[in-house]
């Protein structure tokens, strides 16, 4: 996806579902509006559902950590070698 790209229906629909505001949906449907305008236009907007995203994410991960590293402990030998490896590169 290009920034200059125009925003479709379909992806409206998805920002809908993202809790915009109505007056948001508004002026997304008022004309073709791209990527770009948005981005200008609702920067606020964007930057707290990203944060909003990626805290959710971060406690998944986490989570998904925990859960693994405590599976890894129960099989391994506890020498060290056998830790590590579960959920390891999830975060990149």
């Amino acid at each position: 996806m290009r920034i200059d790209m125009v925003i479709t229906e379909e992806e409206i629909t998805l920002i809908e579902k993202l809790d915009a505001s109505p007056k948001t949906l508004e002026w997304l449907r008022e004309k073709p509006r791209t990527w770009e305008d948005f981005i200008e236009s609702h920067s606020t907007w964007i930057l707290k559902h990203a944060a909003a995203h990626l805290l959710t994410l971060a406690g998944r991960l986490r989570v998904a950590r925990s859960v693994g590293s405590t599976e890894v402990c129960r099989g391994a030998s506890h020498s060290g070698a056998d830790r590590g490896s579960s959920g390891d590169d999830l975060g990149g």
